[in-house]
C-alpha cells in the first residue's frame, strides 16, 4: 500500500497529508472502541497513584480511543453519500503503528508493507469512514477518494489527548466520556488526572459505598454520572497560584501526595450518608438521592462537613463527626421526597439556593463561620 503526501510541521511534530481511493484502505483502518463494559475492573492504590500512573493509562487505553458506534449515525452517513453531491472533503485521521520500522519513506511516497506487525487505526473519523465502507460496498466500479490526515507511530496518550481535543471543539460527544480520554492523555497527576482516578477508585474498589454506582463513558447502569463527580469534586482540589485556595479542603492531602486520604474522606461522607443516616430511605423509590442533582447538592455541602469534621492540627478526621453533621440535615426534616418542594429537575440556581439552606442548618447546630475561617487560617 502507498500514499503520496505532503508533510506538515506543527509545534515540533510531523503529520502527514494524503489522498487515497476509499476501496484499497478502508477494510485496513481499525477502530478501537471504548466500552462501558469491562472484563475487570481496574484496582489500585491511590497512594501508589504516582509512580504507577503510566501502567494505568495503558491498561485503560488498551480498552479503546473510540466511542461506541452509532448506527443511525452511520445510516444518515451513508445516505448522504448516495446523493448526488455526496462528498467528505475532511480527512480521516489515522495513525500507523510500525514497531518494525519497516514502513518506508521515500521524497513524497510512504510505502506500507503488507505485514501483520504494521496497524492502522483510525483516530477521528469512525463514522465517516463506516460510511464510506458502506457506500463503495455498493459502488465499487466507482473511484471514490478520501483525504488522510495520517500519523506515524504516535503515542497512546497523544492519540487520546488529539481524539479528545478534537471532539471536545467540534462535536456533541458525551461529558463523562471526553474527561474519560483526556485524563489518560498526561501522565502528570493534576487535579483533573486526580478526579478521574478517585471516580474509578470509588466505582471499582470493594470498599467503596459507591461501588458500581458511577454512570462509566456516559453509559451503564449506574445513576452516577462520571463527569457530575468530577465537576463537582474539582473545586475541592484545585490550587491556583493566583488565588487564594485556603478553602480548599483537600490542599494539604494534594500537597502530601496522600490521594488515597481524599478517596477516604469522600467515601466515608457518603457512607454516613447511604449506610447510616439515609439507609431506608436512598435506594427508594420514594425519595430522590440517586440522582446527579442531589448528589450535588451533598457535594457542594461536604466541605462544611470536612471542616466540622477536621482536626486543623494533625489534619485527622473524626467519622463521628461527619456522622453528625448528616444527621443535622436529617433532623431538620429537609425534603427529599419524590413529589416534595425540593423535587423535579432543577437548575444550578436552584441547586444552589437548597445548599444554603442546608449550610443554614449547620450553621443552626454549630459556629460554623468560625470554624470556617480558622480552617482557612491554618490552611493558607
Amino acid at each position: 500500500m502507498e500514499f503520496k503526501y505532503i508533510p506538515v510541521t506543527q509545534k515540533g511534530l510531523t503529520y502527514f497529508i494524503s489522498v487515497t481511493d476509499a476501496l484499497g484502505i478502508v477494510d485496513k483502518i481499525n477502530v478501537n472502541r471504548r466500552t462501558s463494559r469491562r472484563n475487570e475492573p481496574i484496582v489500585y492504590d491511590l497512594l501508589k497513584l504516582e509512580e504507577n500512573i503510566r501502567e494505568i493509562n495503558e491498561k485503560k487505553i488498551g480498552q479503546g480511543l473510540q466511542r461506541e458506534l452509532m448506527p443511525d449515525k452511520v445510516k444518515e452517513i451513508t445516505k448522504y453519500l448516495n446523493g448526488d453531491l455526496g462528498l467528505i472533503p475532511n480527512s480521516i485521521i489515522i495513525n500507523i503503528s510500525d514497531p518494525l520500522g519497516i514502513v518506508e519513506f521515500t521524497n513524497d511516497l510512504i510505502y506500507v508493507p503488507d505485514d501483520e506487525s504494521i496497524v492502522l487505526t483510525a483516530l477521528d473519523g469512525q463514522h465517516r469512514l463506516e460510511g464510506i465502507k458502506a457506500y463503495i460496498n455498493s459502488h465499487k466500479s466507482e473511484k471514490y477518494e478520501i483525504p488522510l490526515t495520517i500519523f506515524y507511530n504516535s503515542q497512546l496518550e497523544f492519540q487520546a489527548y488529539l481524539f479528545s481535543t478534537i471532539n471536545s471543539k467540534q462535536t456533541k460527544i458525551n461529558k463523562s466520556f471526553l474527561y474519560d480520554l483526556l485524563a489518560l492523555s498526561s501522565t502528570q497527576i493534576d487535579e483533573f488526572k486526580l478526579s478521574h482516578e478517585i471516580a474509578y477508585w470509588l466505582n471499582d474498589s470493594p470498599d467503596s459505598v459507591l461501588k458500581d454506582n458511577f454512570k462509566l463513558l456516559g453509559k451503564g447502569t449506574g445513576w452516577l454520572s462520571q463527569a457530575a463527580f468530577i465537576d463537582y469534586l474539582l473545586p475541592n482540589l484545585f490550587l491556583s497560584e493566583k488565588k487564594d485556595t485556603s478553602n480548599v479542603i483537600f490542599k494539604r492531602y494534594l500537597k502530601s501526595k496522600k490521594y488515597d486520604k481524599i478517596a477516604d474522606f469522600i467515601n466515608d461522607y457518603f457512607k454516613s450518608i447511604i449506610n447510616r443516616v439515609y439507609k431506608e430511605e436512598f435506594y427508594s423509590e420514594d425519595f430522590i438521592f440517586k440522582t446527579s442533582f442531589i448528589f450535588g447538592v451533598f457535594m457542594k455541602i461536604m466541605p462544611y462537613s470536612f471542616i466540622y469534621a477536621i482536626n486543623i492540627d494533625t489534619f485527622e478526621y473524626d467519622e463521628q463527626k461527619i456522622l453528625e453533621s448528616v444527621y443535622w440535615v436529617k433532623k431538620s426534616n429537609f425534603d427529599f421526597r419524590k413529589g416534595g418542594t425540593n423535587s423535579g429537575i432543577g437548575s444550578y440556581g436552584r441547586q444552589n439556593k437548597i445548599v444554603q439552606e442546608i449550610i443554614e442548618i449547620f450553621n443552626s447546630n454549630c459556629e460554623l463561620n468560625i470554624l470556617t475561617q480558622r480552617f482557612k487560617d491554618k490552611n493558607k
